[in-house]
């Protein structure tokens, strides 16, 4: 099975930081995971270029953003009908921690979904945890 290639496709310089976060967790990060910033000076169409060039290289893609309503996420979901590839919104630390653990073992299908398991069992109010509530 070919491995699947991670793309962060976040805001400004968000996805550098969540790989640096990732890096506190496991070894490996920056090889698994390609980040795609979209800066201030980048067009949409620039943006949404730069990343059909990386889809072209990679037979199995698990695309990461940061915001369902963000311009990275409506710029990229206008490839999804072109090129076969899994969009995930909303991403945290703990759903790229498990797209890079399994992105050799998964297909792109089945990794995408577990990415949206674990963001939602993730998510908490710890105060109901610890008091109970």
């Amino acid at each position: 099975m070919n491995k699947v290639q991670i793309i962060l496709a976040m805001h400004d310089h968000l996805s550098f930081d969540l790989i640096q976060a990732a890096k506190r967790f496991m070894d490996g990060v920056e090889q698994q995971v390609i980040p795609v910033p979209l800066t201030p000076e980048l067009t949409l169409d620039e943006y949404k270029q730069t990343f059909e060039k990386i889809l072209q290289e990679h037979e199995q893609v698990l695309v990461l953003t940061d915001v369902l309503a963000g311009a990275c996420t409506v710029a990229l979901a206008q490839c999804i009908v072109q090129y076969p590839f899994f969009l995930v919104s909303g991403a945290n630390l703990s759903m790229l921690l498990t797209a890079i653990e399994n992105c050799t073992e998964l297909t792109g299908e089945e990794l995408a979904k577990l990415v949206v398991e674990t963001g939602r069992e993730d998510i908490k109010l710890v105060n109901q945890l610890v008091v109970g509530e």
